[in-house]
């Protein structure tokens, strides 16, 4: 399921510039000046050293940010394996209706991988059509973000091989390294890493606009909530990946801001075509 999620935001990237390389010489660049917007992530390869960026991150220069997030990210978790988790399924298991249950694993599906990666899809077609330069670079930032937090997610449960909650009453079975057994996969939650590696994103490059934020963090924390009463996930499971992915997200969005660019990619429009024209 992570695989194809990633494959879809992946095709994303590769097609957009696809457009671009194929209609680049047929297009003024004046009809387009107001779209302008500096992009230097654009490909698969900066996707990578980006993630490479990520995850040497801590043997880089530590600063006092840093060691907050890591000490907020590692104490929310770790407190939450070994005080709230069982104490957590207990009273799901004590007060939510198999109803209940089934109702938390459907709407869960709002946080299903593919689903959030076919969304950054179509909002990526989206900000084309709508000649909307925000939108497109957004949802850029936001493909980076997932697929760098989904590669680190899917290596992280196969290795850890953590059993789920509604296959145990104890929190603390690990099986290590599997790659078959789905029931062998609750560190750390996927559906809650894809919603906050792009929730995140937009939070951010929306921040000007009040409502944005606390809503799509109120949206990725409820369907985040519902993996735990579905007796998908630990508590510790949702609370690690949702502060990992933030916290990729907020390294994707930085790095492009800081980045000086070497070129810059302008979207174009006209009656029967769209793309990007690279600018060097």
């Amino acid at each position: 399921m992570i695989v194809r999620a990633v494959v879809v935001v992946v095709v994303l990237l590769f097609s957009i510039r696809g457009v671009a390389q194929q209609q680049i010489d047929t297009v003024s660049v004046d009809q387009t000046e107001s779209s302008v917007f500096k992009f230097t992530d654009i490909s698969i390869v900066e996707t990578f050293k980006t993630g490479i960026d990520v995850v040497t991150s801590p043997f880089q220069k530590w600063d006092n940010t840093k060691i907050y997030n890591t000490i907020l990210l590692f104490g929310s978790a770790s407190f939450s394996y070994f005080f709230i988790d069982e104490i957590c399924k207990d009273f799901i298991d004590d007060n939510i209706s198999e109803s209940g249950k089934r109702f938390g694993k459907t709407v869960s599906e709002f946080g299903n991988p593919v689903f959030v990666g076919s969304t950054v899809l179509g909002l990526g077609a989206a900000g084309l059509i709508s000649k909307n330069s925000q939108l497109s670079r957004t949802t850029y930032l936001s493909a980076h973000s997932f697929i760098i937090s989904m590669t680190l997610c899917y290596v992280t449960k196969h290795l850890s091989g953590r059993l789920r909650p509604d296959y145990s009453t104890n929190n603390d079975m690990w099986y290590g390294p599997n790659w078959q057994e789905n029931h062998k996969r609750s560190f750390y939650s996927g559906h809650t890493t894809a919603l906050f590696s792009v929730a995140t994103v937009f939070a951010l490059e929306y921040k000007d606009v009040s409502w944005v934020p606390p809503v799509l963090y109120l949206f990725a924390g409820s369907i985040s909530v519902s993996r735990i009463i579905a007796g998908d996930h630990w508590m510790s499971d949702v609370v690690f990946a949702a502060g990992i992915s933030h916290l990729v997200a907020r390294k994707v969005v930085n790095r492009y801001h800081k980045s000086e660019g070497k070129y810059t990619v302008v979207p174009f429009f006209s009656n029967k075509e769209m793309g990007l024209i690279v600018k060097f």
